[in-house]
């Protein structure tokens, strides 16, 4: 059986996800020939925010990463908005989500699992 993580990161409704924008990757060290090994991560762009997942490799050390551009219209200005990130490293599969008010990404997550959440705020405008 191989396992997925997850990532994601959610924002509320005064940011706007710039299309095509979108992008995931994951490196991993292979354990059996000792060499480093580049893909291209699952990614997909929701309303207010994106999500990745990517099946773990045999592996004893991995690097990635998500980004997407976002845009605010300028009458935020001097406001704060609200950011989520969220990594699951899953053991058993189960539903959950990143979410901020009325802002959600749904993300698989697990009661036995490792789970790391990040909660940000940045004045709109510096």
């Amino acid at each position: 059986m191989q396992w997925t993580d997850n990532v994601a990161i959610a924002w509320d409704n005064r940011f706007i996800g710039v299309t095509n924008s979108l992008d995931g990757f994951y490196s991993y060290l292979h354990v059996f020939n000792n060499n480093y090994v580049s893909a291209k991560m699952d990614t997909s762009q929701n309303l207010y925010g994106i999500s990745g997942k990517f099946l773990l490799p045999n592996t004893y050390f991995m690097t990635g990463g998500l980004s997407q551009d976002i845009k605010v219209p300028v009458k935020f200005k001097n406001e704060t908005g609200k950011f989520q990130a969220k990594y699951i490293h899953s053991l058993i599969p189960f539903t959950g989500a990143v979410s901020i008010g009325k802002a959600s990404v749904n993300v698989p997550t697990g009661w036995l699992c490792q789970e790391f959440v990040l909660d940000f705020n940045i004045k709109i405008g510096n």
